[in-house]
Order: structure tokens, then sequence, then C-alpha cells
């Protein structure tokens, strides 16, 4: 489960916490459809620069994050490099908001562009 209170990635093996940046980056994963980011996206919620020092930054952060996905019991490709494009999410991810109701998730209330996506994973 995933609260903006306490940062906190819940799966099927336990409870990690995240960082907000690492919170916000799963955030914008589950905004799309295809769960893929390009770059420029993936820098600005870093706030690193789209130039080979930022993707080299970013590619290290990414791999924490992995590390903590599969802690909290991901199997498998989670998040893969697309060439020349950005990264992919492969997981199921929930939202829950710490404003919502308990038991309430963030694809109950959430506008209708915006989609969880990959079933497993609960953030």
């Amino acid at each position: 489960m995933f609260t903006l209170n306490k940062l906190e990635l819940c799966g099927p093996s336990g409870t990690v916490r995240l960082t907000l940046s690492e919170a916000l980056l799963l955030r914008a994963f589950a905004s799309e459809p295809d769960g893929r980011l390009h770059f420029e996206r993936l820098a600005a919620i870093f706030g690193l620069e789209p130039n080979a020092l930022g993707k080299s930054s970013l590619q290290v952060r990414i791999v924490r994050l992995r590390k903590k996905l599969y802690e909290a019991g991901a199997k498998g490709a989670v998040i893969e490099a697309i060439r020349n494009v950005g990264y992919q999410f492969f997981e199921t991810l929930d939202i829950m908001d710490a404003r919502q109701p308990t038991g309430t998730s963030s694809r109950d209330t959430q506008a209708p562009d915006v989609q969880s996506h990959t079933p497993g994973m609960t953030l």
C-alpha cells in the first residue's frame, strides 16, 4: 500500500520504505497506460539533466528501486530499459492515497485517463 504520508511499498514478501522520488516515479509509471516513461520525464522526476551523466544517475536510481521492488516480492522483469526511449514498468501497481478512506484504491477515484496497471504489487 502506498500512502503519501508513509512512502511505503507493500507486496507479497513485505513492506519497504521508499524515498519521495521513488514514490513519485512509481506514481508516474502507474499513470501511463503502458507503464512506459521517456528519459526526459524520468530525468525531470529526479531533477536530473537529460544528458549522458543524467542517464547514468538515472540508471543507479532505477537499480535501487528494482531492489526494493524485489524485496517487496516482485518477480521477473519489473522495470526494463527501452533503448532510446526510457524505461517500462511491468508489475501491478495499486496506489492508495492517504486522503482516501481506508480500502479505497486510487483507481476508484482517479481521473479516467490515469490507470493503475499490471496485477500483483500494491503501492
